[in-house]
């Protein structure tokens, strides 16, 4: 009902009453129907009151005789004004009370008012619902069983029909939004139409109102329905006869209708939020407690904020909800110092670019730069000092604007006393710097030297190639003419996660940055919603072009106009592979030629070798002791599992007899120990093997060794190198799609990456990046500025354009950087 579990204590109780001033009455308690008269009496008591109102006792005994019972009157233990009793007298009242009617008792109001209820255990003072367990922090944990929601586990999610499903169309009215299995049930007695619309009517909301602009409180009830009836008249026809019918009827919601279906509507159910708990992981009733007097979600709600709401609110929102905090005195002395723990450390979330966040986001949905700043947040929070931290890049998948927010962060820690030392690229950050070392020259064999060290300033005007790239000596190049795309994609409005119906056209055959802050929705537009759209258009032209060519309207299907590229691939920092067997030199299908190059050999023809001898998949040639894979498997049971080098083979993967077989002096395992600089020297005559090997050297990965174990590689080495992979060999107009590719790259690999994204553009293929770092940026032909926020912020497009236009927008944060620049 809404209403307040409230305890009293005696005390507590009698100042209740005093503040309430219901004046005179009757202080009773209600007995058990089996309380002996008699028992009353010898006890002191004298009075009774009933439904006709004060009676004696003694009276009642006289009418009963000594066995007679108290029946349904109620003990009255003292007749009194609180206002002008005094508080002793009051409390003394109440403690007897508690003592007699099972710690409850009530104050009628002589007058005739209302009753006001008192317990001294939590309890309704409408209904006397009780409830008698004691709160503790782990009912208030769904990983505790004395908390979580018994039907999901404390998930917040389950295997349920899916509102997603019911109503696939919510930019549509109710009647077309809906599936047509459901709307047929809906829709098709003239009872559920009236419900239908008393459920409208009750939230004053019309019914064609589109189901996406539906306030929360009636999505809510029109999809699990009410608990209070609703009045509704509806006619109905009995041959020539029609009645009117008026009754009370209960909405069990649109779920509850499928529901009642049983096992047939298995095609609406998917994994979806627990409907019990609604996606709060706890038991419904502890979802019921709630803090502060913020208006419900709805009129069946508690006032207040449950700590669902709590933690389902952003950084942003949940500080200004704790900031803003009344409570009486009592609870604000109880609550002071969790209140200042709470601010202090929202304070440092939002202190750190992270306001955007929501507190119960999925640890597993957040980028790796997110979940760096949550770490700094936290040692900001533990005040230490005299500590060292070591950071490795923290400005991955940082805007510009958060960038500098990041430095605050860090100069805090750095001002509380601590030593700070930071792996990083960006050279906002490196000019921020105390101290500079410059690691090289090169990377991989040729790097490991200290190149430069000292001030920004003294690195700056060092001959390192950091320093020429921070001094402007060096500078990643500007096209100086963008290109003027003939076509244009347009993919219809984004709704995802955050999006806000986002139209972004892009150009066709060009390069487009899109970028915004941090949570503004890049990722959903290009990776969620421009992907799969590009991908099913391209699978519906070849389905198209293949029945235009079956009917004869076109003579061949390179006559067939593609409204998209034909092929799409997405270049993320996923792992090329999690085993030793997956190398640079097997993912770039290297190893084949390499393998019939060594089979082609004078010894190997020799002694009847094929191709197959010099696969470490293959049993002959490799090394039987660790199966090829140059490593064994240390099992370490309480530890993680090592992978050890293989004492038989040196780590070499063949055996002995394999090895014996050379081109040009080197053995497979010794090509495979080249890195690729070496490698391209070495095949410079094999032009098949050499175009592969170029293709990395070119996204700078020269230094990345052939045999190298996949797990090695970084995030932002496996994106480069799925992007060496498409530039060779490739003719099919394809669509490029890139999460952040600087991830990990130093200025100089930054710009060998651009020339190969110009490189790409100029053969035909659309290229879509997402990158915050404004030298790629200032090198696109459109760029999409997304925000202006992160979060409920963001989802719009605040500017698009070529990189000069977007500059000349005032209110992106994104033109600010490149004014800047």
């Amino acid at each position: 009902c809404a209403r307040p579990l409230r305890s009293y204590s005696p005390s507590s109780g009698a100042r209740h009453l005093q503040t309430q001033d219901p004046g005179a009455g009757w202080l009773v308690a209600d007995l058990p129907p089996d309380t002996r008269l008699a028992d009353l009496r010898k006890e002191g008591f004298a009075r009774l009151l009933t439904a006709a109102g004060e009676g004696s006792i003694e009276a009642a005994l006289a009418a009963g005789g000594d066995e007679a019972a108290v029946g349904e009157a109620a003990l009255v233990v003292d007749r009194l004004n609180p206002r002008t009793a005094g508080l002793e007298r009051l409390s003394e009242g109440v403690a007897t009370a508690f003592g007699w009617g099972a710690d409850r008792c009530r104050f009628v109001p002589r007058g005739g008012g209302t009753p006001l209820a008192l317990s001294r255990v939590a309890a309704c003072p409408e209904h006397g619902a009780i409830h008698t367990v004691e709160l503790t922090p782990r009912h208030f944990s769904f990983n505790s069983h004395l908390g979580a929601c018994p039907d999901c586990d404390g998930l917040g999610r389950r295997f349920d029909v899916s509102p997603d499903l019911l109503i696939p169309q919510p930019h549509l009215p109710l009647a077309e939004a809906v599936d047509g299995r459901v709307g047929a049930v809906l829709f098709r007695s003239a009872r559920k139409r009236t419900l239908l619309q008393a459920v409208f009517a009750r939230y004053d909301t019309p019914e064609d109102a589109k189901v996406e602009d539906w306030p929360p409180a009636l999505r809510k009830a029109m999809l699990h329905g009410l608990k209070r009836p609703l009045s509704i008249s509806y006619t109905r026809s009995w041959g020539r006869s029609v009645t009117r019918i008026e009754e009370e009827r209960e909405w069990p919601g649109i779920i509850g209708i499928v529901d009642g279906w049983g096992g047939k509507h298995d095609w609406v159910r998917r994994e979806t939020t627990c409907r019990t708990c609604g996606g709060g992981r706890l038991q419904p009733a502890l979802l019921a407690v709630t803090i502060g007097d913020h208006p419900p979600p709805d009129d069946e709600s508690p006032p207040g904020a449950s700590i669902q709401q709590a933690v389902g609110a952003t950084v942003t929102e949940a500080l200004a909800f704790w900031q803003d905090l009344e409570l009486g005195k009592a609870d604000a002395l109880i609550a002071e110092q969790a209140v200042r723990e709470l601010t202090a450390r929202l304070s440092f979330l939002q202190d750190v670019g992270l306001g955007y966040l929501t507190l119960d986001r999925g640890a597993a949905t957040l980028s790796g730069g997110e979940a760096q700043r949550i770490r700094l947040a936290t040692q900001l929070g533990s005040r230490l000092t005299g500590t060292i931290y070591v950071l490795d890049e923290p400005t991955i998948g940082l805007h510009p604007r958060d960038t500098e927010r990041l430095l605050a962060t860090l100069t805090g820690l750095r001002e509380l006393g601590n030593t700070l030392v930071v792996v990083e690229h960006d050279p906002e950050v490196m000019r921020a710097a105390d101290y500079l070392v410059d690691l090289g020259p090169g990377a991989g064999e040729p790097g490991g030297e200290i190149v430069a060290q000292g001030t920004p300033a003294e690195v700056t005007a060092s001959d390192s190639l950091t320093g020429a790239y921070l001094s402007g000596r060096r500078a990643i190049p500007v096209p100086a003419q963008r290109r003027a795309p003939d076509a244009w994609l347009a993919p219809p409005p984004a709704r995802v996660h955050n999006l806000q119906a986002v139209e972004a056209r892009l150009p066709r055959g060009a390069i487009t940055v899109v970028t915004g802050v941090s949570g503004s929705g890049k990722s959903s537009l290009v990776m969620e919603h421009l992907g799969p759209w590009l991908e099913g258009q391209a699978v519906a032209a070849k389905d198209r072009m293949h029945k235009a060519r079956k009917a004869g309207r076109i003579a061949k299907t390179t006559d067939f106009a593609w409204p998209v590229p034909k092929r799409l691939v997405v270049v993320d920092q996923k792992p090329i592979g999690r085993t030793p067997r997956s190398t640079p030199a097997t993912y770039c299908d290297l190893l084949g030629p390499l393998r019939a190059l060594f089979a082609s050999t004078a010894l190997a023809r020799e002694r009847g070798w094929d191709k197959g001898r010099f696969s470490w998949n293959t049993a002959g040639g490799r090394c039987d002791h660790c199966e090829g894979r140059g490593a064994v498997l240390i099992e370490m049971h309480f530890l993680s599992d090592v992978w050890m080098p293989c004492e038989r083979c040196g780590g070499r993967r063949f055996n002995r007899e394999t090895l014996e077989v050379r081109w040009k002096g080197h053995s497979i395992a010794d090509v495979l120990d080249l890195t690729i600089e070496e490698a391209v020297e070495v095949f410079r005559n094999q032009r098949r093997i050499h175009k592969k090997l170029a293709a990395l050297a070119d996204v700078g990965l020269g230094y990345v060794r052939l045999g190298q174990s996949a797990t090695t590689l970084s995030g932002g080495e496996a994106q480069r190198m799925k992007l060496a992979k498409e530039l060779v060999g490739r003719v099919k107009e394809t669509a490029f799609l890139l999460d952040e590719p600087t991830t990990g790259l130093h200025l100089a690999d930054i710009e060998k990456l651009v020339a190969v994204l110009h490189r790409l553009a100029d053969q035909g293929h659309t290229i879509v990046v997402i990158e915050h770092q404004l030298d790629v940026i200032r090198n696109a032909d459109w760029v999409i500025d997304m925000g202006p926020e992160g979060g409920d912020g963001g989802g719009r497009v605040v500017a698009a354009g070529t990189p000069e236009a977007v500059a000349a927008v005032a209110d992106s944060h994104t033109g600010a950087a490149l004014r800047a620049a």
